[in-house]
């Protein structure tokens, strides 16, 4: 119990160190990004009062030097081959395309499933701006479609569980994106954002 009120917060710390290299890593062409949460079926930069902020889903909306809206970084989890795959990946709602993924957590069986994050050829075709939805496709059976993934050969349940996770993300996450992503908050003299 000692041990983990004292590891608790190093371990948050880092991983929040690691989601925010993961958002830049899968939306390439931003400068920084605004934490989105939803908020009654609508995008808000702030929580109802007393909210606890994990009892939301969220959103990192890239930005460029200019404030202009450059694309989405999404993270969820579902069922892999052995557990739960964690996935970041980048969506420009504008265009219907990916900018990257990441694996943020995977136990996945060594040599096999962790090829989702190991085997390259795999990784970059998500940063080749694949449209969505995807279609996974056995490797070098596709018909050249702009949203065909090539799955991985000897781990093709992990591979299609990162592209369903990607899909259902975006089932999810389209209506709300559709809406509009509301524009850079207004910056005070001070510094400090105003809502």
């Amino acid at each position: 119990m000692l041990v983990n009120l004292h590891t608790k917060p190093i371990i948050d710390k880092y991983k929040a160190e690691q989601l925010q290299l993961s958002v830049y890593e899968v939306l390439p062409d931003v400068e920084r990004y605004d934490t989105f949460y939803l908020v009654n079926d609508e995008l808000s930069l702030t929580l109802p009062d007393g909210a606890k902020e994990t009892d939301y889903k969220r959103v990192y909306v890239g930005r460029d030097s200019n404030g202009e809206t450059k694309g989405v970084a999404i993270s969820r989890g579902e069922s892999g081959f052995q557990d739960v795959i964690m996935v970041i990946f980048g969506y420009d709602p504008a265009a219907g395309t990916l900018s990257g993924m990441k694996i943020l957590d995977s136990k996945e069986t060594p040599g096999l499933g962790d090829k989702i994050f190991k085997d390259m050829d795999f990784v970059d075709q998500f940063f080749a701006g694949p449209t969505t939805p995807l279609l996974g496709v056995k490797s070098g059976a596709g018909k050249g479609q702009a949203n065909e993934i090539d799955m991985i050969t000897g781990a093709t349940i992990s591979s299609k569980a990162v592209i369903d996770i990607i899909n259902h993300a975006l089932e999810e996450w389209k209506p709300i994106l559709d809406k509009g992503i509301p524009e850079e908050p207004a910056v005070a003299a001070s510094g400090e954002v105003s809502q």
